[in-house]
């Protein structure tokens, strides 16, 4: 695409002192990386769930794309809100370029079409998501007026056509803002004493609602510009959206924006998320939960223990070559293999335990064992928010072998030839950017199999990714292979003559203790 290049329009060179306040229009601006135009701009943000490969120009928009999920940033400007400096029009001027639409105070049933400041016509475009595991969403008051559903986003715009673009025109120049180019005119329209650059966000969109609900309707005027690689009947695989970067004086790319990791908490946290979830256990034991350093309440009366955590264990019957890394509590003689477990249970978690000092599953790439099913007892629904369902196979060598389990240990199907465990994984983040989990103890968390090899980082513990080889059987009759949609733990089956049945396995684990 000719503008996926990023191009220096020009700079204009008119001499006149602009006005530090900005039309007194109702309107939204995508967020340039450094912020806002003023403090007193609300703020939102849109997720929209698409394909892998999305991506912002890197120094200039506050834009993140964590796998599927690609947020966009926003920055809102009200018709009434105050400003302190030298007072700007009531309207915008004559061009060709495009706003996002806003109506902080919309009446019901009010119509879109006559919200767009005075000048603009209404205007739209249609960003078809991926269906499957769709988490769109989006915060904050400062969010466009749009449709928003869990296959598609049909975001609204105000555009104007009725100046040329090399006609300058006045706007606030004390930093940085984003305008959008019209289809009609596909140029940035240039704006007094500021440097214009033209490049574009890429969104890696689906074309499945071609499918669905046939071709979208075309708006009567003009919306911004945007192209797609593939056209499907309106709708389209990957959109470039066009956008026009205002700044004072040629641009410097400054920082990498798309991948900030979040800051470690000021106090590292005490206690687990408060989800239902099951690890391997770690050599020292399941991992301790508690209160802060003074933190006198009673804990819960919970029975038949006050902890969150319960230990468990499975007996399997492998080969004799099955190997277990020192760290981890499970072990193996002679192929009779005990695999340990530490089973969380939200519900009895101390009542220490609160937003504040908790720890949380952040966006990432890594799995654990599935910790119970959900009141609605749907599989692939019980999982803790964030994560998909799946499963793993480990066979045993016999088949009328003693198998055996006790304790807390994962959902799944457990018969005397094998064992289904049921795990949740997701992979929507960077493994570089780090996670914040309680940090006393040692613990162990799975790699994800797609995508990115290697373990997910967090904050205050080293890992040390390991192999645990099973030295598993290869029974009489085929499993149904893991879902090949959503993401499963890592590991590799030597022998998969049997769909994901197969003897001798590597079963990758990451194990996290204190730096």
């Amino acid at each position: 695409m000719l503008w996926q290049l990023s191009l220096l329009v020009g700079v204009s060179v008119g001499s006149a002192a602009a006005s530090s306040c900005w039309p007194q229009e109702n309107f939204i601006l995508i967020q340039p990386q450094f912020g806002c135009p003023d403090d007193n701009w609300v703020t939102g943000s849109v997720t929209n769930t698409l394909h892998k490969n999305s991506s912002f120009p890197e120094d200039l928009v506050n834009g993140t794309v964590n796998g599927e999920h690609v947020t966009t940033r926003f920055c809102a400007h009200s018709k009434d809100q105050k400003c302190d400096g030298t007072a700007g029009p009531a309207n915008f001027p004559k061009g060709t370029y495009c706003l996002w639409e806003y109506e902080p105070k919309r009446r019901t049933r009010q119509r879109t079409e006559e919200i767009c400041p005075v000048g603009f016509q209404w205007s739209w475009m249609n960003i078809d998501d991926i269906n499957a595991h769709n988490a769109n969403s989006h915060e904050g008051p400062g969010v466009p007026l749009a449709e928003y559903f869990s296959h598609s986003t049909v975001p609204y715009f105000c555009c104007r056509d009725d100046g040329e673009a090399k006609d300058a025109i006045e706007l606030p120049t004390d930093k940085d803002f984003i305008l959008l180019p019209t289809m009609a005119k596909k140029t940035c329209q240039e704006v007094k004493g500021m440097t214009v650059k033209k490049t574009s966000i890429y969104y890696s969109t689906s074309d499945e609602e071609s499918n669905v609900h046939g071709a979208p309707t075309v708006p009567d005027s003009t919306p911004p510009e945007y192209s797609y690689d593939v056209v499907v009947n309106n709708w389209g695989r990957g959109m470039h959206l066009a956008i026009c970067y205002y700044s004072q004086g040629p641009h410097v790319a400054k920082t990498n924006k798309l991948a900030e990791p979040p800051a470690a908490p000021a106090v590292a946290p005490v206690c687990w998320p408060k989800d239902d979830f099951v690890l391997l256990q770690a050599k020292s034991g399941c991992p301790s939960e508690g209160s802060w350093s003074g933190e006198t309440r009673p804990l819960q009366p919970l029975l038949p223990s006050s902890s969150a955590w319960e230990p468990g264990t499975v007996r399997h019957i492998f080969g004799p070559k099955t190997n277990i890394p020192a760290v981890s509590a499970s072990t193996s003689v002679n192929g009779v293999t005990t695999l340990k477990y530490c089973k969380h249970q939200g519900k009895r978690q101390p009542w220490s335990c609160n937003a504040q000092n908790s720890g949380t599953f952040g966006l990432g790439s890594y799995c654990f064992f599935l910790g119970s099913i959900s009141d609605t007892g749907i599989f692939d629904h019980s999982c803790p928010a964030g994560f998909n369902y799946n499963w793993v196979v480990l066979d045993n060598i016999v088949a009328a072998n003693e198998t055996a389990e006790s304790g807390g240990v994962p959902e799944g199907e457990y018969y005397h030839a094998s064992i289904v465990y049921y795990t949740c994984c997701r992979n929507d983040g960077d493994v570089k950017i780090p996670i914040n989990l309680p940090t006393k103890d040692p613990f162990i968390l799975m790699p994800t199999m797609e995508g990115q090899k290697g373990c997910q980082a967090v904050n205050g513990m080293k890992v040390d990714y390991l192999n645990m080889f099973l030295d598993t059987g290869d029974m009489f009759f085929i499993p149904m292979l893991n879902n090949a949609t959503w993401m499963a733990n890592d590991y590799h089956v030597y022998n998969p003559a049997k769909g994901h049945w197969g003897p001798q396995m590597d079963f990758k684990i990451c194990y996290y203790s204190a730096k």
